[in-house]
């Protein structure tokens, strides 16, 4: 009987899925392979069996039965209902395989067509694969068998934006949504705001400004939607910007000034951009004055951000970008910047909000700024103190007076441990910044002792406030540049527990050192969490469509879509990939690698290499707030992914699926595609010196395996037309030239290592050192262990047994690999004795504190301090040498299985 009765179906599935729901994985696999030993052609058990062994790491098991489930529900030999497709769904989310779950759902679909709920469902993967075209057909489909339905048009037109936006599709479409929008506005007479923001976005990608007017009027259609007249101004003056109105926009946001929200810094710099953008003199000078006025009211007021008189100082940048126009509409600017410091010098933000306009001060004007600001600023608290130093650092010429905040410093930390009052947290680590960046203002260029004195008063501040993001995100800043990745990744991932978008926003700080530098246990965990909240943002985007959808809500689902894209393309999570794979290849291989090799295919990864990888990483405001502090322009630093990094993830990536197919695929031979990527990227002029030279001896190994595979077919299907075992062995010396030449010119760069004042000599030869442990002779060990197994003659009593000769040509071949095992053994146990050497060498010594700590000492010369400083330096000094001690432990491990080879 090929499928149970109901009853016996019922009683089976639900013993299986309460095993599934309990993550009982060995059960279920064992209930449902005595189900499809009893009912071959019932495949509920089989889809719950693939997803359990799955869950196992299994996946090289589970793909062939969904295979078989696909086969069999195409042939139309069996049914399947709605909690077999949602596990099929949940398969397919686990595997990143959304396209194949789109294609799944329709097929399904097509077999019960008046289901609504399997519509809905298939309308929502084909969004999640990024097929829009095809979710636009569904929802053509869905319309004709329930009309009633008057959300399905809206959708449609969703369909059109997302083509558009993320597809490069025809602009024609845009005039065809336009056109849908329009027909909506005369028949659709409930319009909520949601709806009305997307049919805003539709008018405008079409440039439609009149009926962006006409239809956001107060009394308009769209209009209406808006219940809050601020909401609707700020909506249409968006709206007409977009579609190139200028005038009437620039009105708008005039209007929202006078009427609204006077103090709202997004409208005032739009009206002032877009009353110079219109190049007419009166309609500046009219913004004048609506800033001047605006100044007077808000002095009148007393209380807000003053943000008119900020306008003002933005309104002169703007004027002084026009060269010799408006001249009679100049601005006293020392008077400007000392009426904002009058109003503003107990927020925090006060100096930080001036800084962007310190420069338009001439030499001159600057001191007289400084003492103006000095006369109203004379009665400020310790939290003004922040602000002043800030002005004093921008203004004169002397800079801060730093034996000034030691003193704020120390009292601030003393307060703090008295229960006294002190400062706010931000107050406190701006204060610590401030201090650091006067005195190092370049800490990417200093020395192990000038980064040192920087970390011995974060910590010391940290101390008081253990939580503060600021700080330990400073810290983590200042570690790296030491080359203790694994002291960053304990405040990280430990004391601040750093997760959800925050890992991609946050992680990047480390996830390169600590893969670079060996710490493999680290680097996995920071990796499996971040591909595991992509993997849950996955399994979740199902559910939020589709709730989407059912809620009407059209423009949710534009901005979660957008959403979802920038975070496919992000740069941290394609690292976490590469990563992963590494780690896996260094620490087992095998099974793991296919996993890894098969998500990354289909998954993020492979989105990622089929563009380019997105150069704006996510990250949110109070991020990028912490890192200003260290980058002068914070789009020019770690958040670009230049060409020669993408070179090297792209190497990497190409790498990887070799070898993984080598570890795990029988018989596998390179394909010349592969060689072919793999060999233009080893002579891209993008890539690093030091890839290239690992790139050489990952070639000759791809060789030697594949000399290897063809000697086994010969044991197999009798000899060839050609000798290979020459040219087997040839290559096999090859590999053993290459590596050993590396070895040696690292062996060289070891010896004649000297530490110095420069901590990126130190960082590169810690990463040196570790990623020819963790990945090149890990490759050899992988390659070589491989290739021997395939020259073993076969075995069992059916087995062809080779010929004379051919076996002779195997043991030939086994023998060369087994010297050049052993040849590669003894180097690393020569590379492991140097790495103690090398690790004394990078130690940090002790020493004295230098200038800024003793000038901080003595202001706080408590036992606590002086323990907390002891404590720190030993820390970081011992941590320093950790990833060479990780290294030399892997490469002893590595010895001892070559040896065994």
């Amino acid at each position: 009987m090929s499928v149970p009765s109901d009853l016996d179906a019922q009683r089976r599935l639900r013993l299986i899925d309460d095993s599934l729901s309990g993550n009982n994985y060995r059960q279920v696999v064992k209930l449902t392979s005595e189900s499809i030993a009893k009912h071959p052609g019932w495949i509920s058990p089989k889809i719950r069996k693939a997803l359990a062994l799955l869950l196992m790491s299994k996946r090289d098991e589970a793909d062939p039965l969904i295979v078989e489930v696909r086969e069999i529900i195409a042939s139309g030999k069996s049914s399947v209902d709605l909690d077999d497709i949602e596990i099929m769904m949940n398969y397919c989310d686990e595997t990143m395989q959304i396209a194949e779950s789109a294609e799944f759902c329709n097929a399904c679909w097509m077999r019960d067509q008046n289901s609504i709920v399997l519509g809905q469902k298939t309308f929502g993967r084909y969004i999640l694969a990024g097929d829009f075209a095809a979710a636009q057909r569904v929802i053509a489909r869905l319309q004709k068998r329930d009309v009633k339905n008057a959300d399905y048009p809206i959708f449609s037109i969703l369909c059109n934006v997302l083509q558009i936006r993320f597809k490069n599709a025809d602009r024609r479409l845009s005039v065809l949504a336009s056109a849908m929008v329009k027909k909506q506005l005369t028949e659709n007479g409930k319009i909520d705001p949601e709806m009305a923001r997307l049919f805003l976005v539709v008018l405008c990608d079409a440039g439609d400004g009149q009926t962006v007017s006409e239809a956001m009027a107060a009394d308009g259609v769209l209009g209406k939607a808006f219940k809050i007249e601020a909401e609707r101004l700020e909506e249409l003056g968006n709206a007409l910007n977009l579609c190139g109105a200028v005038e009437e926009a620039r009105e708008t946001y005039r209007k929202l000034l006078e009427q609204e929200d006077d103090e709202n810094w997004m409208y005032w710099t739009e009206y002032i951009r877009l009353a110079f953008h219109s190049g007419e003199a009166e309609v500046v000078r009219d913004c004048y004055e609506v800033v001047q006025s605006t100044i007077v009211k808000q002095k009148e007021r007393k209380r807000g951000h003053h943000a008119a008189t900020l306008a003002k100082l933005e309104f002169e940048k703007r004027r002084r970008s026009y060269d010799n126009l408006y001249t009679s509409l100049t601005t006293d600017l020392p008077e400007t910047f000392a009426d904002y410091f009058s109003a503003m010098l107990a927020k925090p933000i006060c100096s930080e909000n001036l800084e962007i306009y310190y420069g338009l001060l001439a030499e001159d004007e600057k001191e007289k700024a400084w003492k103006a600001i000095e006369s109203v600023s004379a009665d400020g608290d310790r939290g003004s103190l922040i602000s002043l130093c800030r002005a004093q650092k921008e203004l004169t010429k002397s800079g801060l007076d730093l034996d000034m905040l030691m003193k704020l410093l120390s009292e601030e930390h003393i307060s703090r441990e008295a229960s006294t009052d002190s400062l706010s947290g931000a107050n406190a680590s701006d204060l610590v910044a401030l201090i650091v960046r006067s005195r190092y203002p370049d800490p990417m260029e200093d020395s192990p002792a000038a980064v040192l004195d920087m970390l011995g008063l974060v910590y010391r501040s940290i101390l008081n406030d253990v939580d503060n993001r600021q700080l330990n995100i400073l810290a983590v800043v200042l570690l790296n540049r030491l080359g203790v990745a694994d002291l960053s990744f304990e405040i990280l991932f430990g004391r601040l527990n750093v997760e959800y978008v925050q890992l991609l926003s946050l992680s990047y700080l480390v996830l390169g050192d600590l893969l670079q530098l060996g710490h493999t246990e680290a680097t996995v965990t920071v990796t499996e969490q971040i591909l595991k909240f992509r993997r849950k943002a996955e399994t979740e985007s199902a559910n939020a469509v589709l709730t989407a959808f059912q809620k009407s809500s059209a423009f949710v689902l534009l901005d979660f879509i957008g959403f979802r894209d920038r975070l496919s393309r992000s740069k941290t999570v394609v690292q976490a990939e590469i990563g992963l794979g590494l780690m896996s290849l260094a620490r087992a291989g095998g099974k793991t690698l296919s996993y890894y090799k098969a998500t990354f295919q289909s998954g993020v990864g492979g989105s990622a290499f089929r563009g380019a990888v997105d150069m704006n990483r996510l990250s949110n405001d109070e991020d990028l707030d912490v890192l200003k502090f260290w980058f002068q322009d914070c789009e020019d630093s770690p958040f670009v992914n230049s060409q020669e990094e993408l070179q090297e993830m792209v190497f990497s990536k190409l790498l990887i699926e070799m070898l993984s197919d080598i570890a795990v695929l029988d018989n596998f031979v390179p394909s010349e595609g592969q060689i072919l990527a793999f060999n233009e990227n080893l002579e891209s002029p993008s890539l690093s010196s030091q890839s290239k030279e690992f790139g050489e001896v990952y070639a000759h190994l791809f060789e030697v395996y594949r000399h290897s595979v063809i000697l086994k077919q010969e044991c197999t299907n009798g000899p060839g037309e050609e000798d290979n075992s020459k040219a087997t062995k040839d290559l096999v010396k090859d590999v053993e030239k290459s590596a050993m030449g590396l070895i040696g010119r690292f062996q060289s760069n070891l010896t004649q290592y000297k530490p110095n004042t420069s901590l990126k000599s130190d960082r590169l030869i810690l990463s040196q050192y570790s990623r020819l442990c963790y990945e090149c002779f890990c490759a050899v060990h992988l390659v070589l262990k491989v290739a021997k197994r395939d020259l073993q003659a076969p075995q069992g009593k059916s087995a062809k047994k080779p010929s004379g000769k051919t076996s002779e040509k195997m043991k030939a071949a086994r023998d060369a690999l087994g010297a050049c095992a052993k040849k590669i053994s003894q180097a690393c146990k020569e590379l492991e004795a140097n790495g103690k050497v090398l690790a004394e060498k990078v130690r940090l010594p002790m020493g004295t504190p230098s200038s800024l700590l003793e000038q901080y000492r003595t202001y706080d010369s408590s036992e606590a301090t002086q323990s907390l400083m002891d404590k720190f330096f030993t820390d970081v000094r011992e941590s320093r040498s950790s990833a060479i001690s990780d290294a030399r432990a892997k490469l002893k491990e590595l010895s001892a299985a070559l040896v065994k080879l």
